[in-house]
């Protein structure tokens, strides 16, 4: 699988979504009409935002879990 075919991918074309095309079987490419125009592809996985979540959701639980520590430690004259 090419990165082309990855769902992540998304064109926009003079700041309007365009859709995207396979060149040659391996590159992304999008029609642009003759004249100026500005073409910008971005790459925005999924994957990076559920592990972004996860990664949060874990720190909070690691917090948590330190700060109910401390406190029986503090309870016990530790």
């Amino acid at each position: 699988m090419t990165d082309m075919q990855h769902l992540g991918w998304s064109a926009k074309l003079d700041g309007r979504d365009a859709p995207l095309l396979s060149a040659q079987g391996a590159f992304r490419s999008v029609v642009v009409p003759a004249g100026s125009h500005r073409v910008a592809f971005q790459f925005r996985p999924k994957s990076v935002y559920y592990g972004a979540a996860v990664t949060l959701v874990s720190v909070l639980a690691f917090a948590v879990m330190a700060v109910m520590g401390r406190r029986r430690v503090l309870r016990r004259g530790l």
